[in-house]
């Protein structure tokens, strides 16, 4: 029972992986894609719970978030008309976060990667973009997330970077 958060972490990795088989948007794709959004909430709030916070899950936890907005993308983002200053401005933050995880690394002998509140904002914008965005106008959309995915990733940067490290969780699972 102590390591069902870090099984349903597995469980979005593989869930992640099946996102890749239904046409984008179908409810197939919602419901594994909805499916993904939830096991990401509850596999850290079982974990705090439980009292079974550990590395090993705090890794699983961000390996199964990072195989999911990846495969996520790689669905959605051909499904959208980008301007390719969106896609500049997407693969900005993207470098961000890179060098964010290798300075973290540097810095900690191992990848740090604060679970802040504008991250957790951020990526809460993200996943319910595919819900909202026959509903709204896609270009503002996108200039919002890309505004707030900034703020989190510069936030996050500041936060490795800064010697409030203090204020980090012993392990980074959300």
């Amino acid at each position: 029972m102590k390591n069902i958060a870090n099984y349903i972490s597995i469980s979005r990795i593989i869930m992640s992986i099946m996102l890749l088989i239904p046409k984008t948007f179908s409810i197939t794709f919602y419901i594994i894609y909805i499916y993904c959004g939830i096991s990401d909430m509850l596999d850290g709030f079982i974990a705090r719970k439980s009292k079974s916070e550990n590395e090993m899950g705090a890794i699983l936890d961000s390996i199964a978030d990072i195989t999911f907005v990846i495969l996520a993308m790689l669905k959605i983002l051909p499904m959208l008309n980008l301007s390719n200053v969106i896609i500049i401005w997407i693969i900005f933050i993207a470098l961000i976060k890179i060098i964010n995880a290798v300075y973290s690394y540097a810095k900690n002998k191992k990848i740090v990667l604060p679970h802040t509140i504008a991250n957790k904002f951020a990526g809460f914008i993200l996943f319910i973009v595919p819900l909202i965005i026959v509903y709204t106008n896609p270009i503002i959309l996108e200039i919002i997330i890309c505004s707030i995915a900034t703020f989190a990733a510069v936030y996050e940067d500041y936060f490795i970077i800064s010697k409030n490290n203090d204020l980090q969780t012993k392990y980074n699972r959300n």
